[in-house]
């Protein structure tokens, strides 16, 4: 699995870098029409922290959200990963950031969100073909994250000659804040993301992620 999330967040940094539109045209360009927007999908949101789970958090880029207790640290494939947590088996949930400020309010939030957002899309996970890996989107659609406008996505990846792990799912959400682009992605192996242990604990993390005021 490893040599699979290495290509994937490769893609989605090169969708990013090479002005894929995430950031918005306006900003990135200069002034373009906005696009239109994704469709809503329902949130849900938990008043209590799910049992057996203990918390990560980022005083730098001001998150946190809670995982198993009993994973431990992550993989780092790349150097956008700001935090990784997760399990011997490659299942693993992290956070990726793409730094460019944004221009927000004071509590991190940036200005004209939902119009920003409408950028991304799901051509952008699927345009960058790199070391023979395919990506192909299977879901896309509007979201929240930390109480605020995202855009949630279901990745498949199949990886090229010589991988260990030849298929997998990366399951997250997209979002701005005022430091940039922020990703919480979680990845499970083909065999594993159907697991019902394996869905309720990537819903802990996508469920409880919550972002901290500056």
């Amino acid at each position: 699995m490893a040599r699979t999330m290495e290509i994937a967040t490769y893609v989605i940094a090169s969708a990013l870098a090479l002005g894929g539109g995430f950031i918005g045209a306006e900003l990135m360009l200069g002034g373009a029409d906005t696009p239109a927007e994704a469709k809503p999908v329902a949130v849900v949101e938990r008043t209590a922290p799910p049992p057996n789970t203990a918390e990560l958090r980022s005083e730098r880029y001001g998150f946190s959200f809670r995982y198993p207790q009993d994973w431990g640290q992550g993989p780092r494939y790349h150097s956008s990963v700001r935090e990784s947590v997760g399990r011997r088996d490659g299942v693993f949930c992290y956070v990726s950031t793409f730094d460019k400020p944004v221009p927000s309010d004071e509590d991190g939030t940036p200005n004209d969100l939902r119009r920003h957002m409408s950028g991304l899309k799901p051509s952008d996970f699927e345009k960058f073909a790199v070391m023979g890996a395919k990506m192909k989107v299977e879901s896309f659609e509007r979201a929240t994250l930390g109480g605020q406008d995202a855009r949630s996505f279901t990745v498949n990846v199949t990886a090229g000659e010589g991988a260990s792990m030849r298929q997998g799912k990366l399951i997250g959400y997209a979002t701005l804040r005022h430091f940039g682009a922020i990703f919480l992605i979680c990845v499970a192996p083909d065999c594993l993301h159907a697991d019902p242990g394996v869905q309720a604990d990537f819903r802990a993390a996508f469920t409880t992620f919550k972002f901290i005021p500056r």
